[in-house]
Order: C-alpha cells, then structure tokens, then sequence
C-alpha cells in the first residue's frame, strides 16, 4: 500500500476514535474550556497526529496510547462532577478580584493577571469605568464576571413594579425542505 494511503486511512481511523472518545469528554464550548481542558485536547490531537503521520510506528500503540488517555479523561470528567476538591484541583476555582469597588491587587499577583488584562475584561463586557463595579470574579476558565453596583444597574421590569409576561422561546418547525 503507497505510504499516502496509509496516512489517510490511519488519519480516517484516528479522527473517529477521537470523535468517539472527545463525546465521552463531555461538551465544552472552546471558550468555556480550562487549561487542563485545552492541555488535554492538544495531547489527544498530538497522539492521532502521530500516528496518522506514522511517526508512531505500530497502530496498536498509538491506538492504546490514545484511548488510555481518552479513558484517563473520561475518568477524570467523571471523578470532577462527584469530587468537588477533584473539580477544584483540576479545573482550578474563580477567584474574587474586585471587592466593594476595590481591585484585590494581591488576588491579581496570585492568578498572574495585570489590572490591565482586568480592565480589558471589564470593558468588553461594556464596563468601561471601574468604579461601577462592585464585585467581580474571576472563572476557573478565565472570564470575569462583574457585578455592578445597584444604582449603575440596568433597569428592570421589576424596579417599575411592572409585571412582564415570560418570552417563551423559539422552535424550530422545519428542519430541512
């Protein structure tokens, strides 16, 4: 068989094992994901690159290597959604980094995040003065999340003591045709 075919056919293989064993990961937006998400994504990638590029010589090893490390993920996905100390020391845990309209300077040192890759989060999510901000957190993921002071709050139907009737959400009728 030419060596051409064989990449391909191993790449055809290898991207069906991962597709199989990233479902059994659980479904993250690419956004969403941790560190030890990402880290964990570029190994199983690296390993099906291996091997479809027959840098890994024997399919069999390839193939053990990566479903060891597929089930080792798999395994630790599940022991995160029952442990929380597993949770927290893998996927890490949010931090407060602004309290009472104070940046925690000393929060910041720890996580390794300037004040300016702060203001940068705080302004895209439309908070351009840090003086509104009464609480914020940073995610295990890496996103901050604000919570503005009461009177810089957007306005409710609630503040106006008026009842709004709930939006029900929009279906899809016809799929295809």
């Amino acid at each position: 068989m030419p060596e051409w075919l064989g990449i391909i056919i191993r790449s055809i293989v290898f991207l069906i094992i991962l597709i199989f064993l990233t479902r059994g990961l659980g479904r993250k937006m690419a956004a969403r994901m941790t560190y030890f998400d990402v880290v964990f994504a570029m190994v199983l990638g690296v390993i099906a690159a291996a091997v479809s590029l027959n840098i890994v010589r024997s399919f069999t090893m390839g193939f053990i290597a990566l479903l060891t490390w597929g089930l080792i993920g798999i395994g630790l996905s599940f022991l995160s959604i029952k442990s929380k100390w597993v949770r927290d020391y893998i996927h890490g845990r949010e931090a407060v980094v602004m309290k009472d309209g104070k940046i925690m300077e000393d929060q910041l040192m720890k996580l390794r995040y300037t004040p300016e890759d702060l203001l940068q989060q705080l302004r895209s999510k439309h908070i351009f003065n840090v003086s509104d901000v009464e609480f914020a957190v940073m995610e295990s993921n890496g996103e901050i999340n604000a919570l503005l002071k009461s009177n810089r709050q957007p306005i409710t139907p609630k503040h106006l003591g008026v009842d709004a009737a709930p939006e029900t959400g929009v279906q899809t009728i016809i799929l295809d045709g």
